[in-house]
This record gives C-alpha cells, sequence and structure tokens, in this order.
C-alpha cells in the first residue's frame, strides 16, 4: 500500500516536471491544488486521476457531491481507456508487431 502525502499544489515549482519524470506519483483519487489561492479559502481541493501527454486529468469545481459525482464518471472512463490501450498493445503483441 503506498504512503499517505498531503495535498500536493501543482502551480509549485517544479511539481508538474517531477510527475511527469516520475520523481513524484500520485496515486487516483489523490487530493491536490490546481489554482491560486482564493479569498474564501487558502487552497481549494481537486481530484487527480491520471496523466497522459503532459495532460493532467483532474476533477475540480462544484459541491462535494458533485464533485465525486465527477469523479466516479471520469476513473470510469480513465479504466475503459487504460482497457482499450492494454487490449491494443496485446493484439500487436500477438502479431508480432511492436508499437
Amino acid at each position: 500500500m503506498a504512503k499517505f502525502i498531503k495535498a500536493v499544489n501543482l502551480w509549485a515549482a517544479d511539481v508538474q516536471e517531477s510527475i511527469l519524470e516520475g520523481t513524484l506519483v500520485l496515486q487516483r483519487g489523490q487530493y491536490v491544488h490546481c489554482c491560486q489561492p482564493h479569498e474564501e479559502y487558502k487552497y481549494p481541493l481537486s481530484r487527480y486521476i491520471s496523466h497522459a501527454n503532459g495532460v493532467f486529468n483532474i476533477v475540480h469545481g462544484g459541491t462535494g457531491a458533485e464533485v465525486l459525482a465527477k469523479y466516479k464518471t471520469r476513473v470510469k472512463l480513465a479504466h475503459i481507456q487504460e482497457q482499450r490501450n492494454t487490449d491494443r498493445l496485446q493484439k500487436a503483441f500477438l502479431r508480432g508487431m511492436v508499437i
């Protein structure tokens, strides 16, 4: 089981680069901050889903229930995409092709 880490500020220096390089690994569902501080709340929390090709899949905005509903939907979509990628790679491997 992975160790708990507190919410990461994605706007902090070198954080995004560390994630893309793999030196900082976030778990799906990890709370993150992805905006500047606001008057009403210091740093609003968002939820990390995944990242690929330099694009971060993050859920944020709305009430707690809205964020949770969006998060669950995005996780399902991420699982579907990951399965498609796995199936495509397995088929290519079986045909003796390298992608």
